[in-house]
């Protein structure tokens, strides 16, 4: 579009829309303390900052995301209705007439959310910004789609919307002409006036990359500019002509009908001419409305209440000018045009009732049919329960219905909410409340529950399962809200009630802003990157665009499969894939040297408890030496932060892997201050699923028919989910200053005997009666319970909520190098004895027994200690 165009519309818009400009700003200034007009740095033509004016819609002063959500808060009574309006945006008529922006373009984006070094976005910059744009057209529900989300919306924002905004500029912008700008604006006001015309996106076409804006931009604008759509198919372009045929038949008859109530069906014989010639006239009014309204677009079978709003508008607006010209004409000798003011008031609705009903009769029709094809494909399909009647239940019902494979038979909701009690909500019933389920099952036959609350507590699952487990009826769950707006699944893809449901654990409020800052650009290494911990962690890495991401690994498979991964996830990433050992000094430094890593995250490790047992050098040498030798290497080489992967088993330790780790603990602390690297651990308890944990365990002995094993009846655990602690260890990285040990907020510990039994019922079975519990004892280094801090800890909050800080009273450095060089010599003999006997001189707090450490011969330590002090 020519400068020119954009100056003299935005000038005379300016001069059209002042007097609304003034209300709109008495109106900002009475509801809210600070300024009318709100100014915000956007990015504009070449990546060039300017300034952009609109009215304020939030409350002064207020702190928070940039990223703006429905249900925010911040926002005002009038600011919502001048953010639904677009109102808000009409002080950018000035950014347009000064040359800032134009009437069409991409929407300008604030400069901290801008990549510049991408190319999409550097094309992007080469149009000037607009006020108004396809993508923005049919993202108006933007707002919508980011409610809910808490904390996450910034994250869902930058990787799902703004990825999928930019796709749809730079395809707008390769089509881009005068005439399309034309339709733009065209559209944009339409969407304004009557904003059903656009179909608003969902989250699965948002996560689906689908950027195709065109069509419907078109199909809006079309009637306005004759732009000509898709030929239909010979099928659907002879149902289009039967409906439009009905649909002036309907009106047609309507206005006869009109007439005849309107002179109790004696209708005089010059009241007949006069409705002869207004009838065509009437019926093209009415038809045209209705079609302007694009009700057309929809399918019959699928009319509902977001249809008849169009209808409801089509009403009002045929009305207008029958009405104006019954006044005008008066006095004049076209007065035979002058429709009856009851006959326009009763043409209308008979008229469009008629329309509507005949829309409502093919739904029917439809979903009789429906019923009926799915009554007789019933056959071998499980009669289930919705829990949970909301917005998430009734889409799931919706897409279950749609899907004629489905493996499911919908009985019927059911909600503890008492407005909704008796209620029909997608033509299925409301049946009853959670506490009438035992009732429900027995008299329904029912074979599954299926919880259909997208955003659920724990307790609620956990209420739930307890009732169904009497009732031997198999529980499951719809993803969650959050994994439906990452683009994940559908609403529809039922899974089973997993054990991480049950755990009581929140889902993680990331700092997104901090992590960004701290990752974006720099090279991060991963060590065990292809162990859980390590896997997830580069997963969590790559989410916020780092400029290299090492994954260092020693098992081969196990590194190939998670560079596979992201390879595929990230292609834009440059993931390095390196085969070594920690343990090995010069690979090691080869690496560094090469790549410069600024963050480390050092989660390679031996972790299992029993076996370490029988392990002793080998889990000090891999644990504690080599994470001592790592960590000179990250700080010989400058990296900005060394973040160590520990675990509760390193307080008050019971077991040479637990005194291991707290070793390593020390050592890395020992190493704060010695370089400019950052050194601080980071500590929390087990996680589900993780390769040798319990819950894995577990679901292998139900598989093979049992028993499920559980050592001591009281034993007690701390669990947390990967995702949640790779996502708080990025977390805490960034907020260690150095020499800390950061320690996460677990909740509250899991009885492992609890554990067995939800595992045994999530898998369908019955504790005790299908599969047996058998109690073996407590394992060589194993304790009842886990902690996760100690007395002599003095914890401290942090800015993030699960995230503390232990200032632990570490022990002198020159002591902790004499028994890391000591403890190389002894790992070198295999002195496992002496190993630990120097274990429980380093850590006066440990609690395995001495027993081990005292078979050693006094000789045999005696010459270890000689050795070591020779070194």
């Amino acid at each position: 579009m020519p400068r020119w165009f954009d100056v003299v519309v935005s000038a005379v818009a300016l001069v059209i829309v002042s007097p609304l400009l003034a209300v709109c700003w008495l109106l900002v200034k009475m509801t809210s303390a600070g300024p009318a007009l709100f100014r915000q740095r956007r990015m504009g033509l070449g990546g060039r900052p300017f300034t952009m004016v609109k009215f304020r819609t939030m409350r002064a002063s207020q702190g928070g995301a940039q990223v703006t959500a429905e249900d925010d808060e911040r926002i005002t009574d009038v600011g919502r209705w001048l953010r639904r309006t677009k109102v808000d945006e009409l002080p950018e008529l000035w950014n347009v007439l000064r040359g800032d922006m134009a009437l069409v373009g991409p929407r300008p984006e604030v400069p901290s959310y801008v990549d510049l070094a991408n190319p999409n976005w550097a094309a992007v910059l080469q149009a000037r910004p607009g006020l108004t744009d396809p993508v923005t057209l049919r993202l108006r529900n933007e707002e919508g789609l980011l409610s809910g989300l808490g904390d996450r919306r910034e994250s869902f924002y930058l990787q799902r919307l703004q990825p999928y905004k930019v796709a749809g500029y730079l395809r707008y912008l390769t089509t881009r002409s005068w005439m399309s700008d034309l339709e733009i604006i065209g559209g944009t006001a339409l969407a304004i006036a009557f904003p059903h015309l656009v179909t608003p996106l969902s989250a699965e076409e948002v996560a689906s990359d689908n950027t195709d804006f065109l069509s419907p931009i078109t199909h809006i604008v079309g009637s306005l500019f004759g732009s000509s759509l898709p030929r239909p198919t010979l099928p659907m372009f002879w149902v289009k002509r039967f409906q439009i045929l009905l649909d002036l038949a309907l009106l047609s008859a309507a206005f006869a009908l009109s007439y005849l109530l309107r002179f109790d069906f004696v209708i005089p014989q010059s009241e007949l001419a006069r409705m002869e010639y207004q009838l065509p006239f009437v019926v093209a009014i009415q038809w045209s409305t209705i079609w302007w309204t694009g009700t057309y677009a929809f399918l019959w079978r699928y009319f509902g209440l977001r249809e008849l709003r169009s209808f409801v508008d089509a009403i009002f607006i045929s009305v207008v000018p029958i009405v104006a010209l019954r006044l005008l004409l008066a006095h004049t000798s076209a007065g035979v045009m002058r429709v009856p003011l009851s006959v326009i008031v009763l043409s209308a609705l008979l008229g469009f009732g008629g329309i509507v009903a005949a829309r409502v009769l093919r739904r029917a029709v439809y979903e009789h049919f429906e019923q009926s094809a799915s009554a007789t494909a019933s056959s071998g399909r499980k009669p289930t329960l919705l829990v949970g009647a909301g917005r998430a239940g009734q889409q799931t019902a919706a897409e279950l219905m749609r899907q004629r494979r489905s493996e499911v038979v919908i009985i019927g909701f059911v909600d503890d909410e008492a407005a909704k009690q008796g209620a029909v909500i997608q033509g299925i019933p409301v049946l009853g409340r959670t506490d009438d389920l035992p009732s429900l099952v027995r008299n329904y036959h029912v074979e599954q529950v299926v919880i259909t609350i997208a955003r659920g507590t724990r307790q609620q699952f956990r209420r739930i399962l307890d009732i169904c487990e009497k009732l031997h009826v198999k529980v499951r769950i719809i993803p969650s809200l959050f994994e439906i707006l990452q683009g994940r699944v559908k609403v529809s893809r039922i899974r089973d009630l997993e054990v991480a449901d049950l755990l009581g654990r929140e889902p993680v409020q990331l700092e997104e802003t901090s992590l960004r800052a701290a990752i974006r650009g720099k090279v991060v290494a991963v060590t065990g990157a292809g162990g859980s911990i390590g896997s997830e962690l580069a997963r969590q890495v790559a989410r916020f665009h780092p400029e290299r991401l090492l994954l260092i690994e020693r098992a081969e498979f196990a590194i190939f499969s998670i560079h596979s991964e992201l390879r595929q996830t990230h292609p834009d990433l440059p993931v390095v894939a390196l085969t070594s050992d920690v343990g090995s000094d010069s690979r090691m430094t080869q690496i560094f040297a090469r790549y410069r890593p600024q963050i480390v995250l050092h989660a390679a490790a031996h972790k299992h408890v029993p076996l370490m047992e029988e392990n002793v050098a080998e889990a000090v040498s891999n644990n504690a030496l080599n994470t001592h030798r790592l960590g000179e290497i990250a700080g010989r080489f400058g990296a900005e932060v060394f973040v160590l992967i520990s675990t509760d088993k390193a307080v008050r330790p019971t077991s040479v892997m637990g005194a291991s780790k707290r070793v390593a603990e020390l050592a890395v602390q020992s190493l704060n201050g010695s370089y400019r690297t950052r050194f601080v651990a980071v500590r929390f308890g087990n996680v589900i699923g993780s390769v040798g944990s319990v819950i894995p365990i577990f679901y292998e002995q139900i598989r093979k028919g049992g028993p499920v094993t559980v050592t001591h009846p009281e034993m007690k655990r701390y669990f947390m989910t990967i995702p949640e602690a790779a996502q708080l260890v990025l977390e805490a990285s960034t907020i260690g200053q150095g020499g800390e040990i950061l320690v996460l907020d677990m909740g509250e510990p899991v009885k492992i005997l609890d554990l067995a039994k939800d595992v045994i019922t999530l898998s369908g079975l019955r504790p005790y009666e299908d599969i047996d519990i058998v109690f073996t004892g407590i394992r060589p280094g194993e304790k009842l319970y886990e902690e996760l801090e100690i007395t002599e800890e003095r914890m401290s909050r942090t800015r993030h909520p699960k995230v503390f800080i232990g200032n632990i009273a570490g022990s002198p450095r020159e002591k902790i190098e004499r028994a890391l060089q000591r403890l190389g010599v002894l790992c070198q003999e295999d002195n496992s004895a002496a190993i630990m006997e120097t274990l429980c001189e380093l850590i006066p707090d440990a609690q395995f027994t001495r027993a081990a450490a005292a078979q050693a011969s006094p000789a045999k330590v005696g010459r270890a200690a000689t050795a070591a002090a020779s070194d």
